[in-house]
């Protein structure tokens, strides 16, 4: 039901998300003497992981509740500066966080947040993969080129509107690929629904972040783990037309701390040192 009203308002995750808030106590809307609600707009690769940051802030806070939405970083942007309220923004690339800071949405400087990698993945019943698994680059990119031969549908994320989309261009551009397997290319809206077409098979390779293939574990295969010159840098920052600033500030400031990072490494991402 909700699916179908946010297509038929053209909203969204993160407008479905605030209509919701505005219609129901049950998802967050703030009441004389109630909890103080925070909107939190976040990469998709990050919606599991900061759900249960979250959760640990808000029972280290009580009274203060955390609304999690997640999409495509470029669809969140679109929204906030559309006037989308938000308190934080965390951004699965330094560009995206760059644009809301030329846009003038940011409060001030955005932070690092965690780190993560790129990785090249096929339905787990696929056949024909490198042996063994993961590959080298140069096993990945012939491998990569006989499935474009062959027909198959490779999938990653919009360059234009999704981080991963643009890191996976680059790490083709740098195995001299992509105007070879550019032809074979189909755009999601976000990493997780190019994930998800690999999962079903509806695409015979795509372009992820480790930690979302360990999501999968039964229905996707690492092929290889893909270099990138840029590393891919999630950051967080505070919105300047946050409705609950002070509390905002707070929870910006949980997000690097040792509890939360803790958190983050556990579901695979990369913090400090180790990246």
């Amino acid at each position: 039901m909700k699916r179908r009203l946010a297509a038929l308002l053209g909203l969204s995750p993160l407008g479905m998300a605030l209509l919701s808030g505005c219609t129901s106590p049950q998802t967050g809307q703030t009441t004389a003497g109630g909890p103080t609600v925070l909107t939190v707009a976040v990469a998709a690769s990050l919606r599991e992981v900061v759900t249960e940051v979250a959760g640990k802030y808000s029972q280290a806070h009580p009274g203060q509740e955390v609304r999690v939405t997640a999409a495509g970083s470029g669809a969140l942007l679109s929204q906030l500066k559309a006037g989308a309220p938000a308190d934080l923004f965390l951004s699965a690339d330094r560009e995206t966080m760059r644009q809301a800071q030329a846009a003038g949405l940011l409060a001030g400087e955005a932070r690092p947040l965690v780190y993560n990698r790129l990785v090249l993945i096929a339905p787990a019943a696929a056949s024909g993969l490198p042996t063994p698994l993961p590959a080298s680059p140069p096993q990945a990119a012939a491998w990569l080129s006989a499935q474009a031969g062959a027909g198959a549908r490779l999938a990653t994320g919009k360059p234009q509107s999704v981080p991963a989309g643009r890191y996976a261009q680059q790490a083709l551009e740098g195995l001299q690929l992509w105007n070879t397997l550019e032809p074979r290319l189909v755009y999601g809206q976000s990493v997780r629904q190019v994930l998800d077409w690999v999962a079903r098979g509806e695409a015979q390779a795509g372009f992820v972040y480790a930690t979302d293939a360990a999501l999968m574990p039964q229905r996707v295969r690492v092929v290889a783990e893909l270099p990138l010159k840029t590393p891919i840098e999630y950051q967080a920052a505070q919105l300047k037309a946050a409705p609950q600033p002070q509390a905002a500030a707070e929870l910006l400031d949980f997000l690097g701390s040792p509890e939360a990072q803790a958190i983050f490494r556990r579901a695979g991402f990369l913090t400090g040192p180790e990246r």
